[in-house]
């Protein structure tokens, strides 16, 4: 008798869930409702792309011991018009495309200034080079931001990987 081949988890995951999280937490995520080892070959973290409720997002899903789960920024929540409690549809499939970090003007300059920082910010993951960007980024004042991009050179300088 012939043996029945199990049908291939389709590439693009689609279904409807509830975000979880208190309503006005910067927190918010869902438990990924399929076998991400199964759909993506790795229990491992999973770059991932798709749309919430129609909007486009770029994210990862991330082992937590019990299953995978995705977290949903402010930025995305807003983006999407969705928070805490609600029922979102999803899109997901694995994110394959390059990451790459827009770096700024000024901490560009100040990389190249200093080729020992420029030769580990570069070796460093998409995701601490994000957080570089982020904290100089998002000083509020002008002299903050000077003053962060300096620090960043100090501490890419001493083999730092996070500004935090």
């Amino acid at each position: 008798m012939a043996r029945k081949s199990a049908a291939q988890p389709s590439p693009v995951q689609k279904f409807r869930i509830k975000l979880e999280g208190a309503p006005n937490s910067e927190v918010a995520g869902f438990h990924v409702p399929f076998d991400v080892q199964e759909v993506f070959g790795t229990r491992a973290r999973v770059p991932v792309c798709g749309t919430i409720n129609g909007f486009p997002y770029r994210s990862s899903i991330m082992n937590m011991g019990d299953g995978h789960m995705m977290a949903v920024n402010r930025e995305l929540r807003e983006g999407a018009k969705v928070k805490a409690g609600d029922v979102v549809e999803i899109v997901m499939q694995r994110d394959s495309a390059p990451r790459v970090v827009e770096v700024p003007s000024d901490l560009k300059k100040a990389l190249n200034a200093a080729k020992k920082a420029n030769e580990l910010f570069g070796k460093l993951s998409y995701t601490h080079q994000k957080e570089y960007v982020r904290w100089i980024t998002g000083a509020k004042r002008e002299e903050t931001r000077q003053r962060r991009v300096e620090r960043a050179i100090e501490m890419l300088k001493e083999g730092t990987k996070t500004p935090m």
